[in-house]
């Protein structure tokens, strides 16, 4: 057991590592961040990066199914499904965070809602399932993937991006990752990504690992000599320097060469720090 003031344990059946301490009842206390943005201006949520990636993305879904219905689980302030439905899918979006909620229907009327995922008012069947950073933060994460399943359609695709605990950053900074925190309950390598879908009955068509952050790198380079760790500190979100670059990237076409090259290596290697997963549900 690894200790960091939110002790971490390992399964030995299944090898996934989790917070000792996690708990099945969602804490509102750690997502309360999104209240401090609801006062904002609507202009301040939009990322040109962002957008770019999310067009990327949904043509990408788009070709893999024939219907458009696109259900984003753990949705945040919405920006999926925003840019889903100015590209002609029927999305909604469920996230248990009330804040986040707020910010969906008050600056962007979105439809969506703060439910769960198992709960009645939710029904399918959905061509395309999303969660994108949200598996790491729920307890028994086989319950969310078999939902997952019950909600698609059949030939229906799970998109998944989550933490790669066998990343290079968490091996560079052990217990010092910025990924640990007390938000995250699971934390997935890709062996047992993909074994966890295999068992919760899909058929995994793709997984890899990608990225390497711009605060990870300048912490590469310059390796702080301890870290004081908070329990309500939150670590989702890109930081400042991150979002940046990712501009940056899109104005340089030398930069984006570099950046494929990168995610060539990461994607080869599975030291990326976050792990993609497109998973098919066969029937």
């Amino acid at each position: 057991m690894l200790d960091i003031g939110f002790p971490l344990a390992k399964c030995l059946s299944c090898g996934i590592t989790y917070s000792a301490d996690w708990s099945e009842n969602f804490d509102q206390q750690l997502y309360d961040y999104y209240a401090d943005r609801i006062a904002l201006d609507p202009a301040l949520f939009s990322n040109l990066a962002t957008e770019k990636s999310l067009s990327k993305l949904l043509d990408q879904l788009a070709s893999l199914v024939s219907g458009r219905r696109l259900l984003d689980v753990g949705c945040g302030e919405g920006q999926v499904v925003k840019a889903a439905l100015e590209a002609g899918w029927d999305a909604f979006g469920i996230d248990l965070s009330k804040s986040a909620i707020e910010i969906c229907k008050s600056k962007f009327s979105l439809p969506c809602e703060s439910i769960d995922m198992f709960s009645d008012q939710l029904s399918g069947p959905f061509d395309i399932v999303i969660m994108s950073e949200f598996i790491e933060h729920v307890p028994r994460p086989s319950r969310f993937f078999q939902r997952a399943r019950q909600l698609l359609c059949p030939g229906g695709y799970l998109y998944i991006t989550t933490p790669n605990f066998n990343s290079f950053p968490r091996r560079a900074f052990g217990a010092e990752w910025r990924v640990i925190c007390s938000e995250h309950i699971s934390y997935f390598s890709p062996r047992t990504l993909r074994e966890l879908l295999i068992k919760s009955g899909f058929d995994v068509e793709t997984l890899y690992s990608k990225n390497l952050s711009v605060s990870t790198l300048k912490r590469l380079i310059r390796k702080p000599n301890h870290i004081v760790y908070d329990k309500l500190v939150p670590c989702t979100g890109a930081p400042p320097d991150d979002q940046a670059m990712r501009m940056a990237i899109i104005d340089q076409k030398g930069l984006q060469m570099a950046m494929n090259i990168a995610n060539y290596v990461l994607r080869s290697t599975g030291l990326g720090e976050t792990l993609v997963a497109y998973a098919k549900n066969p029937h």
